[in-house]
Parts: C-alpha cells; sequence; structure tokens
C-alpha cells in the first residue's frame, strides 16, 4: 500500500509552490498496518476511560462524599445540642 504525500507552502492559491515541507511516498507493509491498528485501539481504549469511565466513576465519588459529609455534619449538630441542654 502506498501513499504519495506532498505539502507545500504557497503566497497564493494561484502562486507556484514557495515552500516543499513535504514529499515522500508513504509505504505500508501488513506488520506496520497492524502496529497502526493496534495503536487506534489503544488510543480508543484510553478516550473511553477520559470520556466516559473517570467522569463516571468521580461523580459516583463525589456524591458519596457530599452524603458523608451531610451525615457527619448532621450528627455534629446533634451532639452540640446534647451539650446545650446540659
Amino acid at each position: 500500500m502506498n501513499e504519495l504525500q506532498s505539502t507545500t507552502l504557497r503566497t497564493s492559491a494561484t502562486a507556484p509552490p514557495a515552500l516543499v515541507g513535504l514529499n515522500a511516498d508513504l509505504i505500508a507493509t501488513p506488520g506496520s498496518v497492524d502496529q497502526i491498528a493496534g495503536l487506534d485501539r489503544n488510543g480508543r481504549n484510553e478516550l473511553t476511560l477520559i470520556d466516559t469511565i473517570l467522569p463516571l466513576v468521580l461523580g459516583i465519588v463525589g456524591g458519596v462524599g457530599l452524603l458523608a459529609g451531610v451525615f457527619l455534619s448532621r450528627g455534629r449538630r446533634e451532639d452540640m445540642a446534647e451539650l446545650d441542654e446540659v
């Protein structure tokens, strides 16, 4: 599998190329295609982790922390009320 890549810099749309940035014939072997596909799978797994799993887990942890804070502050208020009665 071959792919010709050429990137040039032009001063305007109709001007000739002023600078050639890349002029290459890229050749992909079956091994390199398998390697790129593996990298793509790994990258997709990382994106799923960042986009879906981490926000979900951190939201649950935050909710549990919020409930724990409310529960603990309520217990202290009841303890303070008992001290006021004494």
